[in-house]
């Protein structure tokens, strides 16, 4: 018997999502082999592509890509309701440090799971504000780099160097972070593995939403037991 669900995310963030993963994963491909060129890997990639002007050019089509991701999201944060409401759930509330402990706790001890997150945990707000924050650094150091040479027209040396650095940097933290904790806390940890299947069919089972957001499960079905 199949387990009943609860529709999650619509298609708009679904496509949202798969954007935003595009243009990430393509723009740290391409700027690991740029930043990287001298390494077996970087040699690859740049093989396979042409050469390090081709990839170059790859990286600014990821680019765009991502800004298309970024621009949606925002334009959705701003001018819909659901974009809305979602944004303010992902913001830190009253409560959120105590039931990450208790998370935690549950976690360690292997006792029941008690925290009640509302729609979205603690983890996936920190998740969320951390992809929020590295992308628009992102973008900002990248539109500065994107003149190249010119930059230096009209900002100093020393700060277009500063930014070089710091959007490598980024890069390379910001897919670390991903690989590391999304992907492992989203799809590869015990119950989820081998994948969860929300940001492809936008649906969570009943079990998940009484377990891990029961706060959201009683304001959705305030008739239901959610114990």
């Amino acid at each position: 018997m199949t387990e009943e669900t609860v529709q999650r995310f619509s298609v708009g963030w679904r496509l949202q999502h798969l954007i935003l993963a595009l243009g990430v994963t393509g723009l740290a491909a391409s700027g690991l082999a740029i930043r990287y060129y001298a390494t077996p890997y970087g040699k690859f990639v740049l093989g396979m592509l042409g050469g390090i002007s081709a990839c170059g050019l790859f990286h600014r089509i990821f680019a765009l890509t991502l800004g298309i991701a970024t621009i949606w999201h925002i334009f959705m944060i701003l001018f819909t309701r659901e974009g809305h409401e979602d944004f303010l759930a992902l913001m830190p509330e009253k409560g959120d440090k105590t039931r990450w402990l208790k998370a935690i706790h549950s976690k360690l001890t292997g006792g029941e799971y008690e925290a009640e997150w509302g729609r979205y945990t603690f983890g996936q707000k920190v998740q969320y504000w951390m992809v929020a924050t590295g992308v628009l650094l992102m973008i900002a150091t990248g539109s500065i780099l994107l003149f190249g040479h010119r930059s230096i027209a009209f900002l100093p040396k020393w700060l277009v160097d500063t930014v070089r650095v710091v959007h490598g940097g980024q890069g390379v933290e910001l897919m670390a972070f991903l690989i590391l904790w999304h992907l492992y806390s989203t799809h590869f940890a015990p119950g989820r593995f081998p994948m969860a299947r929300s940001w492809i069919n936008g649906k969570i089972t009943l079990s998940e939403l009484k377990l891990y957001h029961k706060r959201e499960f009683r304001k959705l079905f305030p008739n239901r037991p959610a114990e």
